[in-house]
């Protein structure tokens, strides 16, 4: 308890550091808890879930050692300048190319009343290339990869037969690559061409909190806290060039490495887990963070200003046990929110899309012995926006809609 107080006053007073997180459910984490959606606060059973939303947890999943492993295969469909409907989103699901992410790898030890274990896992990952503004007077190309990586070490303690507390210690990796090529044709023989590149590297370390009380047989009471982050290092790199043909020699702005920043929004969560009957769970999941303001680089001239709103997601899930044949079945439905503001009319500085979106999720367990078991299924989200780009040699607001469709393959084993 007394090793618990200490790491939770040191992160919390410790400085703000990093992630993207544009839409903090755009990677369900898990294989149970992602079947259901995300709501897992007030849940155990998923070592490869455990430590990202509630390592108090950990210490009641049964068997004295665990693993497990879940992949995703995303198909993201994406387009700017263009609304979408969301009840045709169907219809997208073979368009694209599946980018394979390795969602999370976790395992349990028991030892007495603990419980510890190590955790990998990818929260948030994003990618796009490909036209946004193509008419006659510009054209506009796009290109970038955002994606984090954390690994860490978890750690739950059972107070009594009822109650439990956990920490989890991540080191986060956060890499972000993006060029824009635009051309902007003034008249026939005057263009404007730009070009751009930017690139972030950041890492830091990250806690997450949790406690878990089983009020009743049938009903769990799950709370999660993850304050702002220790920063270690954050380097960045930029290119600009801009050649007018009336106007030369090219515009050429450059920094080989400075300064970089990013930010993870604080999470507090609160869930409730329903044991409904023997073969049947519920689970309610609300999940608030909290607002800040940054710029991503220490040259002016070179960042994007990043700012996160005061944001609610929520989530719900369910889960049927079958007994012949022996498997398990899980829904969820989810909200994704933006933890950005809406991109003004007229943007100064290109800002963080703010796209609200909602989603569903499914799988399918299947026990195929008594220690070990497979699951498949996905899950989808989707909805429109707002993003600031750079199109006709100046930042504008261009509509955008997201589209992404997932499938999970996940292995656990006990021993």
């Amino acid at each position: 308890m007394t090793l618990f107080l200490t790491c939770f006053v040191i992160i919390f007073g410790a400085s703000t550091a990093t992630a993207a997180f544009s839409n903090p459910n755009s990677i369900l984490i898990g294989e149970r808890a992602a079947g259901m959606g995300g709501a897992y606060t007030a849940l155990s059973n998923d070592a490869s879930a455990a430590g990202f939303y509630n390592p108090a947890t950990l210490v009641r999943i049964p068997g004295n050692s665990v693993s497990a492993s879940a992949t995703l295969f995303n198909k993201f469909d994406t387009a700017y300048g263009e609304g979408s409907n969301i009840l045709d989103a169907g219809e997208r699901v073979n368009r694209g190319f599946f980018r394979t992410i390795p969602s999370a790898i976790g395992n349990v030890y028991k030892w007495k009343d603990w419980a510890f274990g190590f955790n990998i896992i990818v929260p948030d990952y994003d990618f796009f290339s490909g036209n946004i503004a193509n008419s006659q007077n510009a054209q506009s190309f796009l290109t970038y990869t955002d994606e984090s990586l954390w690994s860490g070490l978890v750690a739950s303690y059972k107070i009594n037969e009822t109650q439990s507390l956990g920490v989890t210690l991540y080191y986060t990796a956060r890499s972000l690559i993006r060029s824009t090529q635009d051309r902007t044709i003034v008249s026939g023989s005057h263009e404007i061409l730009t070009s751009e590149e930017k690139s972030i590297k950041h890492n830091g370390i990250l806690a997450v909190f949790g406690y878990l009380w089983k009020i009743t047989k049938k009903l769990t009471l799950g709370v999660s806290v993850r304050p702002p982050a220790i920063n270690i290092s954050g380097e960045g790199a930029y290119y600009k060039s801009t050649t007018d043909t009336n106007n030369l020699p090219s515009q050429i702005t450059q920094y080989k490495s400075t300064n970089a920043f990013t930010y993870i929004p604080p999470k507090y969560s609160v869930g409730l887990g329903v044991e409904a009957s023997k073969q049947f769970t519920l689970s309610f999941d609300g999940t608030f963070y909290s607002s800040f303001g940054y710029l991503d680089m220490a040259s002016s001239d070179a960042s994007d200003s990043i700012e996160h709103k005061d944001t609610w997601n929520i989530a719900m899930g369910g889960e049927y046990r079958f007994k012949d044949p022996n498997f398990n079945f899980r829904f969820g439905l989810f909200t994704n929110n933006s933890t950005h503001p809406n991109v003004d009319n007229s943007p100064s500085r290109r800002v963080g899309d703010h796209i609200n979106l909602v989603g569903f999720s499914s799988n399918i367990s299947f026990n195929v012995s008594e220690n070990s078991s497979y699951t498949v299924g996905g899950f989808y989200y989707g909805g429109d926006g707002y993003s600031s780009q750079r199109v006709g040699n100046q930042l504008t607001r261009l509509e955008k809609n997201h589209h992404v469709f997932t499938l999970l393959i996940s292995t656990s084993y006990r021993f």
